[in-house]
């Protein structure tokens, strides 16, 4: 299983780009050059995720810091639905913030 790791991740990525390409050329229809430097550019970025070892980094932020970014990170969802809640509230209690 572990030998398999890598290449599931290559072909998850490589699925990825697949139907991201075909997605944003049937949305936005790009012309050919266009199109061309688009796939390189993805396919860089791509490979650049692909080869990144993803290891803890050398520099580590005080513990302070790292337990607020370990909650925020653990819990964005329900942080994006209060904020949401909250701004439609806000706009139903003053209206006049409504665009």
């Amino acid at each position: 299983m572990k030998e398999n790791t890598g290449l599931m991740r290559v072909l998850a990525c490589f699925a990825a780009v697949v139907a991201y390409v075909w997605q944003e050329q049937s949305e936005y229809s790009f012309p050919q050059i266009q199109f061309a430097v688009f796939i390189f550019g993805i396919g860089v970025w791509s490979r650049a995720c692909v080869l990144f070892p993803a290891r803890p980094s050398r520099i580590q932020p005080p513990e302070a810091i790292a337990d607020t970014l370990r909650f925020i990170g653990r819990h964005t969802l329900e942080i994006y639905a209060i904020q949401l809640a909250g701004s439609e509230l806000l706009v139903k209690l003053v209206p006049d913030l409504a665009p």
